[in-house]
């Protein structure tokens, strides 16, 4: 009875759900993924101190760089977000893609 007074509305789905809403959709346009990764400065440093190991602390890899570890995490966390390194349990990093 809702529906033929159209007060209710059948949803099947979030389509449905929008449509009847009359919400605007936003078309998002596809993101270019990175092909060719091009570290530089301190990037490049810490890339080059994981490279060829398992794991590194982030405390040997401060001292081993002689950074400071705040500017060290900004980094590293930067290089987690672009999936080229990895955190570990225990503040170790790993390098999950070579470039």
């Amino acid at each position: 009875m809702l529906i033929k007074r159209n007060i209710a509305s059948l949803i099947d789905n979030a389509d449905d759900l929008i449509k009847a809403l009359n919400w605007e959709t936003q078309k998002k346009e596809p993101v270019q993924m990175e092909l060719f990764v091009e570290l530089k400065g301190a990037e490049k440093q810490i890339y080059d101190a994981l490279l060829n190991k398992d794991f590194v602390h982030i405390s040997e890899l401060s001292a081993k760089l002689k950074m400071p570890v705040h500017k060290l995490l900004s980094t590293l966390v930067d290089l987690e977000f672009r999936g080229i390194l990895q955190a570990l349990p225990g503040n170790r990093y790993t390098i999950l893609k070579k470039v």
